[in-house]
């Protein structure tokens, strides 16, 4: 028995009871259907089957529009439920996110603007963003790994390769990449859920991959968990890496589960995995609170953007919230993680 798992699931089965499957066709959305997907196919059940086939239905009734990264994510869960359920009701809505990655106009190599053709973003420098390796790169490797297509493979390989390019420095990543500055931005700033999207992403995608792709991303994970570790502070990380800021509980988990992940999928360092496992279950002591007789999860920061003036002040003062789809998204994956190490150590003892 895993009671960590047990109140990951307690927290997701009543945030459920709270909302409506017509969620925001959006990032968060889309990593929390995903992630509900992935926890089923886990724990081999059908229990959030319906919930995501209510968030489907509505959207295929009404049509989304894809128009930038964070809108292109939810087909994640249009797909992943196709996958699991050997159904193609729900194709054309993964359709909409292919037609837009073959489609839309790159800013820099082949890569999409961060905000896409949306009104946002017509107003923000044209750039890419540390998010995106999680909202379209781990569907990229998803989807040509289940059709068996080098070339969304590739896509996926060299999406993780040219944002290293463009924002990793020594193992840490920056939040953006201004393209018409051809700079990072901000320069010397680590933000901490950014920095998880990455640690959580790149092994996702070496899971799909071909053994020809996975080579120089699991050194990349490496480089990143080597660079990432020393900056935790009691087993906790901040909202700013290399800033003093307060803790924040979807980078904790982020961090910590990809950690697990990784340590999966190739050889690392045995203290890396058990300072990941201890950090996974600081986190849950320190960030699942209960509140009127239920768990939540609490210190979830806001939406963050890389702020075009004073940014490190932006991240500082961004405010949190209990629930975030996206902190219940970080939250289940770690936990599928740390459950599947936990079953490993019991079958060597």
């Amino acid at each position: 028995m895993n009671p960590y798992l047990d109140r990951c699931i307690s927290v997701i089965d009543h945030h459920l009871t709270q909302i409506e499957p017509k969620m925001k066709w959006m990032w968060g959305e889309a990593l929390f259907g995903y992630a509900l997907l992935c926890l089923d196919e886990y724990l081999g059940e059908t229990k959030y089957k319906t919930f995501i086939e209510g968030y489907l239905d509505y959207y295929l009734q009404n049509p989304p529009v894809v128009d930038q990264s964070d809108k292109f994510a939810p087909v994640l869960i249009s797909f992943t439920y196709g996958r699991i359920y050997q159904t193609n009701t729900y194709d054309s809505l993964t359709q909409l996110g292919l037609d837009y990655i073959e489609n839309v106009k790159p800013v820099i190599d082949f890569l999409p603007n961060h905000l896409g053709h949306s009104f946002i973003g017509k107003l923000y420098p044209k750039s890419i963003w540390v998010d995106s390796i999680m909202m379209y790169g781990v569907f990229l490797s998803v989807y040509g790994h289940h059709h068996k297509s080098q070339k969304y493979q590739l896509m996926a390989y060299n999406t993780a390769i040219k944002f290293k390019e463009y924002l990793e420095k020594d193992g840490l990543w920056r939040h953006a990449y201004w393209v018409k500055f051809k700079r990072a931005y901000p320069k010397d700033i680590y933000w901490g859920r950014g920095n998880g999207w990455v640690v959580t992403a790149l092994p996702m995608m070496m899971e799909h991959l071909d053994t020809v792709y996975q080579m120089p991303l699991k050194d990349l994970a490496i480089k990143t968990i080597q660079a990432i570790t020393p900056l935790q502070k009691n087993h906790l990380y901040t909202t700013v890496l290399n800033h003093p800021s307060g803790v924040e509980s979807s980078a904790n988990f982020l961090i910590h589960g990809g950690v697990l992940h990784t340590s999966q999928l190739t050889v690392i360092d045995e203290a890396y995995t058990k300072l990941a496992k201890k950090g996974y279950e600081i986190a849950m002591d320190t960030f699942v609170k209960p509140k009127e007789g239920h768990l939540y999860l609490t210190k979830v920061s806001n939406p963050t953007i890389p702020l075009p003036l004073f940014p490190l002040l932006g991240y500082k003062l961004i405010g949190h919230k209990d629930n975030w789809s996206y902190g219940l998204a970080s939250l289940i994956f770690s936990s599928i993680h740390y459950d599947k190490l936990r079953i490993k150590e019991e079958k060597d003892v």
